[in-house]
């Protein structure tokens, strides 16, 4: 579920900046790049790891 989160999140942000790009409209491409920017936290997220038992 949550790699189909980050993948919606890269799709809505190529969608966004190439409407931004085709329109005309800054404010879309703006959008696009913070999405992207989303999308890239998300997979270089440090994950934390399982604690081990000795």
């Amino acid at each position: 579920m949550k790699h189909l989160i980050t993948i919606a999140i890269l799709v809505a942000a190529i969608a966004v900046a190439s409407a931004g790009h085709s329109f005309g409209f800054a404010v879309l491409v703006v959008i696009g790049i913070l999405l992207e920017g989303v999308f890239w936290l998300r997979v270089f997220k440090k994950r934390n790891p399982s604690p081990t038992y000795s």
